[in-house]
C-alpha cells in the first residue's frame, strides 16, 4: 500500500468513523504521530473527503484532553523530533484549514485539551512539559501573526490556557 493510500485509510479511521478516533490507531506509533502531522500539513484531503460535520467531530475528538494529539505530543516513546514536528505542523492547519473555516468552535477551542485541563501533567512527566509547551508557545506566536481573526483569538485563547513565562508577555 502506498503511503498516500496509508494517509487516506487512516483519515478515514479518524473522520469517518463513528468511534473515538484513538480506537483505530494506535497511539504510541510514531506512524500515526507522522500521519497527523501530514494531515496538518494537508488538510484539503481530509476537506475534500469529509463533511463538515465529521471534520468538527474528527479534529474536536483528536483535540480533548484525553485525545489523540495530546498523547501523541507528551509520549516519550516517540523521537522528539516527530513530536515535534506535530505541534509545529498545527500552524498549518491554522493557515490551510481554520483560517478558511474555523469549523465552528474547533479553531477557538484547539488547544483548551492539549494545554488546559491539565492534559499535560496526565501524560508526561516535567521536563517533557516544558520541551512540549515552549515548542507551543513557538507555534502559537506565528498563529498570532496570521491575519485572521479566528485564528487569533484562537491562539490568544491558547497562550492564556499556557504554563509559560513568556505568554503573558506574548498576550
Amino acid at each position: 500500500m502506498s503511503g498516500c493510500s496509508q494517509l487516506l485509510e487512516w483519515c478515514d479511521s479518524v473522520f469517518a468513523s463513528s468511534e473515538a478516533c484513538d480506537v483505530a490507531v494506535d497511539m504510541y506509533d510514531q506512524q500515526c504521530c507522522r500521519n497527523l502531522a501530514a494531515l496538518f500539513s494537508c488538510p484539503h484531503v481530509a476537506f475534500m473527503r469529509y463533511g463538515r460535520d465529521d471534520l468538527v467531530q474528527g479534529y474536536s475528538r483528536m483535540s480533548d484532553a484525553e485525545g489523540m494529539v495530546v498523547r501523541l505530543i507528551s509520549c516519550h516513546r516517540i523521537p522528539w523530533p516527530v513530536r515535534r514536528r506535530l505541534i509545529e505542523s498545527v500552524v498549518s492547519l491554522y493557515e490551510r484549514q481554520f483560517a478558511i473555516d474555523a469549523l465552528d468552535h474547533v479553531c477557538f477551542m484547539w488547544w483548551d485539551g492539549i494545554v488546559g485541563y491539565g492534559a499535560l501533567d496526565l501524560w508526561c512527566c516535567r521536563t517533557e512539559k516544558r520541551k512540549i509547551i515552549a515548542t507551543i508557545v513557538s507555534a502559537l506566536e506565528v498563529i498570532l501573526r496570521m491575519k485572521n481573526a479566528d485564528c487569533i483569538r484562537s491562539a490568544l485563547h491558547g497562550l492564556a490556557h499556557v504554563p509559560h513565562r513568556r505568554a503573558p508577555s506574548i498576550i
